[in-house]
This record gives structure tokens, sequence and C-alpha cells, in this order.
């Protein structure tokens, strides 16, 4: 007896979830690095109240560095890429399912 493929979703509704998770999960990254970069002042006056050169400075002028690079993330190219392709579905899938 020849076994069955397990069912599975159209295509258009596969893409389209898929895309709509990933709007979601940029939305999510979005407000974590802001929030990772609010953090920043909270660290950079911790480590202003160190003395020069302590082991512990180091390590919070280091924190500090990172925590810029979440200043202005570049998410936009993958948004973009999210919606085109959501659009897309909605409009080769619209009445019909593959």
């Amino acid at each position: 007896m020849k076994k069955k493929k397990p069912l599975r979703p159209p295509l258009g509704e596969r893409s389209r979830a898929a895309a709509e998770e990933v709007l979601y999960l940029i939305g999510l990254l979005r407000d974590a690095c802001e929030e990772l970069y609010n953090l920043r002042e909270e660290y950079e006056s911790w480590w202003d109240s160190q003395p020069e050169n302590s082991a512990l400075a180091e390590k919070l002028e280091a924190i500090c560095d990172n925590l810029n690079k979440f200043e202005e993330p570049d998410f936009d190219t993958l948004e973009s890429a999210a919606q085109e392709c959501l659009d897309a579905c909605q409009d080769v899938f619209q009445g019909t399912e593959r």
C-alpha cells in the first residue's frame, strides 16, 4: 500500500502566513532594538561613575559601544520584501489555492 503524503495547507496560504510572520517578527525586533538602545543611557551613567581603566569600566564601555549599534537597525529591506511577497501572494492566489 502506497503511503499518503501528509496534507499541507495550500501554497498561497503558507506563503501568506510566512510573510505575515516575518512582518510581525520585524516589529518585535524593532521594539527590542529600541529597548536595548534606550538602556544605553543607564549603562553610560554607570560607566561614567567608575574609575578610569578599571575592569568594570572597560566592560561597561564595551556594552555601551555595542548598544550604540541598535540605534538604527536596518530592517527596511526585509520588511519591504515580506510586504511585497504578501501583496503578490494575495494577487496571485486571490480566489484560488494551489
